[in-house]
Formats: C-alpha cells, structure tokens, sequence
C-alpha cells in the first residue's frame, strides 16, 4: 500500500546556497516546518513570499508560537485564543498542512489542565490544518493516558521522535521531529547512519499513514536527503569522512 510520503528539514535558512534559500531549499525538498514562528509572528506579507516561491505542491508545517504552547500552555484564557488566530492565518496564507505544538517538559499534565486543554480545543477551529502536538517530559515519561484519550478523541496527533519512540496510539497522520539518539552527544550534532535511517524507513512503511518527516541538527538536509535518495533508489550515497 502505497501512502503520501513527506520529508524535509526544521527551516530552511541555513541551507548552503547562493541566493534565495528558500527557492533553493524547495528545489531540494517538497516539505518544510518552519521553525522560526516559535519565535516570532511573520507579518501577512512575509508569509505570502514564502508561499509565492515555492511550487503549488510543495508542503508547509508551521510550529505554534511559545505564547500559545509555555506561556498560556493551551489554557482557555485570552492570551491563549489571540495567539491561535494569529497563527491560523499563518497557516491559510501558506495553505499549511499541519499546526505543531510543543509544550515544555516543565508543563504538569494534571486533571485541572486537561480540562482546561478540552475547553480551549473545543472552543477553536481545526478545521484549516491538522495539529500534532509533542508533549515533553522532564521524567522521561510516557504520554500520560487521559491526554492520549483526549488527543485521540480530538483528532490530535502525537508527535515524536520515530528513532527513539513511537506514538502513544495509531492516527491516519505519522508526523515525527527527527534529532537522533545522540548516545551523550549534543543532539543538534547528531549524524544518523543508514543502520538508522533503514528503521526509520520501515517504520513509516509499516504505519501505512500520510507521513511526516523533519529532521533537526547541523546535518538535518544531508539526512534529509539520504533518506530522500533511499527512498527513490533503495541505497544510501557514501558518508563523507569527518
């Protein structure tokens, strides 16, 4: 069973290419998360450049601004609402097809702040991208399971690592952030070896899902790519020494 297959990297300014990065970056990939509206809010304007110099089929992601996911933590309170519009139209202008959320790993997942994430869910609309959401944890812990519940029950998908962990439960989406196992490395680091990107592989054909892929390090478009050329010839290029 064949299934929509998407891969890229987090961002694309810093590609190793004359000129405009991004047209450059689009030559390359079909996909892109931006990562960068977790720091700021682009203007109207900004977000429509990006959109006009791309291809018609190439894939926006577009990660949720920190005032909505550790300032307001996904709390039905104002803050919380005004940051959501403002990146809903983010995502219209670049047709996005996915919303990312990631909360801190300092967030407790108790009863009152479940409550307070299906308040706030129920009182917005979804209905413009799909969102996948990435829960950390300082503990190491598993997704708690009332939150899984309610992220299945919502349509949420559960973002992850797919080279360290799968997803809480099964969606009709696999989205993953790709950093690596860094085995006491820095993960901004990380290279994978094919051994690993071979698993990656096998675990999106076993998902049968409309797939996700965005890896982030100094090396995310050359592992990016490799995957990439995996996928279309059934062999990796040679690693280049370091």
């Amino acid at each position: 069973m064949m299934t929509d297959f998407f891969i890229g990297a987090g961002g694309w300014a810093y590609l190793d290419a004359p000129g405009d990065k991004l047209k450059a970056y689009a030559r390359l990939f079909d996909f892109v998360e931006v990562n960068s509206t977790y720091y700021w809010y682009p203007s109207f304007r900004q977000a429509q450049s990006w959109r006009s110099r791309t291809p018609s089929g190439f894939r926006f992601a577009v990660r949720s601004h920190r005032d909505l996911t550790h300032k307001a933590q996904l709390q039905p309170v104002p803050e919380a609402f005004e940051a959501w519009d403002r990146m809903m139209k983010i995502c219209k202008v670049l047709r996005a097809d996915v919303l990312h959320l990631q909360t801190p790993a300092y967030m407790e997942v108790t009863n009152t702040k479940i409550e307070g994430f299906h308040r706030f869910f129920n009182r917005v609309d979804m209905g413009y991208f799909r969102v996948v959401w990435e829960v950390r944890s300082s503990q190491g812990r598993g997704l708690d399971p009332q939150l899984a519940s309610l992220m299945e029950e919502l349509g949420i998908v559960h973002c992850v690592d797919i080279s360290k962990e799968d997803p809480a439960f099964d969606s009709d989406i696999l989205y993953t952030r790709l950093f690596g196992a860094g085995d006491g490395a820095p993960r901004n680091v990380y290279r994978f070896e094919d051994a690993e990107l071979r698993k990656i592989n096998e675990k999106i054909d076993k998902a049968k899902s409309t797939s996700y892929l965005t890896f982030h390090s100094v090396r995310m478009y050359t592992d990016a790519a490799r995957l990439k050329a995996f996928r279309e010839s059934g062999s990796f290029a040679e690693l280049p020494k370091e």
